[in-house]
């Protein structure tokens, strides 16, 4: 899911707390029920609490998640390269990641299209202005 889509999943998600804590504020308010704070500060309170939270793990995601994914591809290399030099695993490390930036910008069709050999990989990524070393 892309970053802003969750982001504004998030926020509707404060908002709807937020309408629904002011609501029962209200609600315990209508039934004499004697409230430290206004009904909206209770609104407030329940959006920061769905936010705030939400966004602490998507953004310690956003941080670990390079980590992560670099050493589980790393991991998953042939041992044939990760007995290779720094510079070579370096090297292999950095085309991987330049094939995965690229095939995000494919269109749907065109990522079916190549899986079917219908169209080569690397002209739709250059195509797309991702620089692959051809062999």
């Amino acid at each position: 899911m892309p970053n802003g889509l969750l982001i504004l999943c998030i926020a509707v998600l404060g908002v709807l707390g937020w309408v629904a804590g002011s609501a029962r504020a209200r609600r315990a308010v209508r039934n004499k029920v004697q409230l430290h704070s206004r009904p909206h500060y209770h609104g407030a309170s329940v959006l920061l609490w769905t936010v705030l939270p939400s966004l602490a793990l998507v953004l310690a995601w956003l941080v670990a998640e390079p980590i992560v994914i670099g050493n589980a591809v790393h991991r998953s290399l042939p041992e044939s390269v990760q007995a290779e030099s720094p510079a070579v695993r370096s090297l292999t490390m950095g085309t991987i990641s330049a094939v995965a930036r690229g095939l995000r910008s494919l269109a749907p069709q065109e990522i079916s299209d190549a899986r079917a050999g219908k169209a080569d990989l690397v002209e739709l990524l250059q195509s797309k202005g991702v620089a692959i070393a051809a062999a």
